[in-house]
């Protein structure tokens, strides 16, 4: 079974869909840090997820609060798998039945909620939609996690050049 290994900067960029400044100005502003090495940084899998995972949402939302929640509950969902044996990541359906809530208080502020069901995560979206105190500044966002995930470990995959449907994680 074929192994993740830990990707440079310019891979990273690749699979974010990322221009290389760009990158290193998210690392300088700590959306994820890089593990410093003589040379080059590498990037362990769940911060290639993490920085993939903000990328694509601020080209989907534009809001950074919401990109930086959801690139962390991924992030340390795929952690999980690559710190507990059998180590295995799956390209796609790592993380199915994960489905993120956001809703905006009256303050700006953004809240995260996650639900384990579509029909859990609607019953959600439903109770805050008619809920009067939430109207004045109803903002939501509603993410199907597993959607996100499977896009971004499909392009690790490819990048690194991995056939198979499973590849190995070591620490």
């Amino acid at each position: 079974m074929a192994e993740f290994r830990k990707m440079t900067m310019g891979e990273v960029a690749e699979v974010a869909g990322l221009p290389k400044e760009t990158l290193r100005a998210r690392i300088n502003r700590g959306v994820v840090e890089a593990r410093k090495s003589p040379g080059w940084a590498r990037f362990n899998l769940p911060s290639v997820v993490k920085i993939c995972v903000h990328a694509e949402m601020m080209r989907r939302v534009g809001i950074e609060e919401v990109a930086i929640k959801a690139a962390d509950f991924i992030s340390e969902s795929v952690h999980d798998f690559c710190k507990r044996p059998p180590y295995r990541i799956k390209r796609q359906g790592l993380i199915d039945g994960n489905y993120l809530f956001f809703r905006r208080d009256d303050h700006g502020f953004w809240h995260m909620f996650r639900a384990d069901s579509l029909e859990n995560a609607m019953q959600k979206l439903g109770s805050y939609a008619f809920d009067s105190q939430y109207l004045e500044a109803s903002g939501f966002y509603f993410l199907n996690a597993s959607t996100i995930a499977d896009w971004v470990l499909d392009r690790i995959f490819d990048i690194q050049g991995i056939d198979g449907n499973e590849a190995v994680a070591r620490k």
